[in-house]
């Protein structure tokens, strides 16, 4: 049988061929369509990567160049962004395909008008930027800068008229006095016909959801205070953000899971989060709010309280958010800010664990800032304090960062300064331990006091004493 096997010589018959022709050209034209498609989700995914990172450094220049003092912004007839006279975008095949900016009682929305910003009210920036070509994608984003003057620090929050004025925390202690209380069950209530809907009692529930799309009430408002049992979320996407609003007379407790997706939440009193808390493109206003599990916050949030906060786990935030914290401070874990978020603090601010300042992150401080944990400067992120700062563990500064005080800065561990990082202090700058090797001679420590410790200093940095400093 083998013999006969290898002895046979007939050949692959014609419609053998043709069919075996077919199969590969389907074969061929499947693999080509997904290679094409590879390439255009390659492209898309790069398009819009392109156009987020030209977003932020957008709004970054612009918040360099309107948050202490004012500025003028023209949107030109060719969609483009000046600030100063500069432009803002560098990619000649982007341009800004929708824009909208308010300052007070001052906008700027239409091409060929321009407008002079001032540091009286906020900046809010809204904006649309798009790719030329064929293969043009869009991608949205929106800000608000509010201005460094300690005098836009305290929050307004509404007060529930039959109860008494919640105090400010200074301490991290009186945290811990905050107790749950426990009300009328809660039943959901239909709406009174304009989408508003209103509780008059105190409520307890096991959990509730506030969604755009199911809820009878955009809007709902608690007379007193609200418990939530297992967990708290709102939910308005597809264009309600501004719309969907729950506000609470009194205080609101929440033991499980807590969420806001592109909703605004206004709490009277103080706030307790003693579950997970995650905040994205939304609101939260309070007075005093205790986060005592792991928090996220991102994309264009705004968190303000008239009174303190404070953060009992591990805190994350990103994406060009506001903190606007009326009182004090209080970190008890790990805290990471970047990529465009700013906190202002109108009191002090205490850390016990690691600081991460990244890409663009700003924390401001009316009263002093005192560090425990190792801190971490990268990519033009700064600190600045009414008060002093102090180091007690390892500082690094890197690419553009920057530490300013109107006391003094103290570093009671070691550090390195590298690429153009800056210390500034109206009062001393005090280094008690080796600061490491700097790449360059950009590094600038400048003290209207004394620069004590220089002995601990290594490399070409410039040190300025006893003079006039650039804050």
């Amino acid at each position: 049988m083998r013999q006969n096997f290898l002895n046979n010589n007939r050949g692959v018959t014609l419609i053998e061929l043709l069919a075996a022709l077919a199969i590969a050209g389907i074969i061929l034209t499947i693999a080509g369509s997904l290679f094409v498609q590879s390439i255009n989700s390659s492209s898309s995914v790069e398009s819009q990567i392109d156009l987020k990172q030209q977003s932020n450094l957008l709004l970054s220049q612009i918040r360099e160049e309107t948050k202490n003092q004012p500025a003028e912004i023209c949107f030109d007839n060719e969609l483009q962004l000046y600030v100063n006279n500069d432009k803002v975008l560098s990619n000649e095949h982007i341009y800004i395909n929708e824009l909208y900016i308010e300052n007070g009682n001052i906008s700027l929305s239409n091409p060929g008008d321009c407008i002079n910003t001032t540091t009286e009210s906020p900046i809010s920036i809204g904006l649309t930027v798009s790719t030329t070509g064929q293969n043009s994608s869009d991608y949205n984003t929106s800000t608000v800068i509010m201005p460094r003057s300690p005098s836009h620090l305290k929050v307004e929050v509404k007060q529930n008229e039959n109860e008494e004025p919640e105090t400010i925390f200074t301490t991290s202690e009186q945290f811990e006095d905050l107790s749950v209380k426990d009300g009328e069950p809660y039943q959901r209530t239909n709406s009174n016909g304009n989408g508003q809907c209103h509780y008059e009692d105190s409520v307890s529930l096991l959990s509730i959801t506030f969604a755009s799309w199911t809820s009878p009430c955009l809007h709902t408002t608690f007379a007193e205070f609200v418990h939530a049992k297992q967990g708290f979320s709102m939910n308005g996407t597809n264009g309600y953000r501004d719309e969907l609003l729950v506000e609470i007379g009194e205080s609101l407790y929440v033991d499980g899971y807590a969420s806001i997706q592109q909703g605004t939440l206004k709490v009277s009193n103080n706030i307790q989060f003693n579950n997970r808390f995650n905040l994205n493109s939304g609101v939260l206003e309070g007075n005093n709010v205790h986060f005592k599990n792991n928090t996220n916050f991102n994309n264009n949030f705004t968190l303000q309280t008239s009174g303190s906060t404070r953060f009992d786990q591990p805190m994350t935030s990103f994406s060009n958010g506001t903190f606007n914290i009326g009182g004090y401070l209080f970190s008890n874990n790990d805290f990471r800010i970047g990529n465009n978020v700013e906190m202002y603090v109108s009191e002090g601010a205490a850390f016990t664990h690691k600081v991460n300042l990244l890409g663009n992150a700003d924390l401001y401080a009316g009263g002093s800032i005192d560090i425990r944990g190792k801190t971490q400067f990268q990519n033009n992120a700064s600190m600045s304090s009414g008060g002093d700062i102090t180091f007690h563990s390892q500082a690094n500064l890197n690419g553009n960062s920057s530490v300013k005080s109107e006391g003094n800065i103290t570093f009671n561990e070691t550090g390195y300064f590298q690429n153009n990082t800056s210390l500034i202090a109206k009062g001393d700058i005090i280094f008690r331990k080796n600061i490491g090797y700097s790449d360059g001679e950009n590094e600038f420590i400048c003290a209207e006091g004394e620069v004590i410790g220089k002995e601990y200093i290594n490399g070409p940095h410039t040190i300025e004493e006893g003079g006039s400093c650039p804050f």
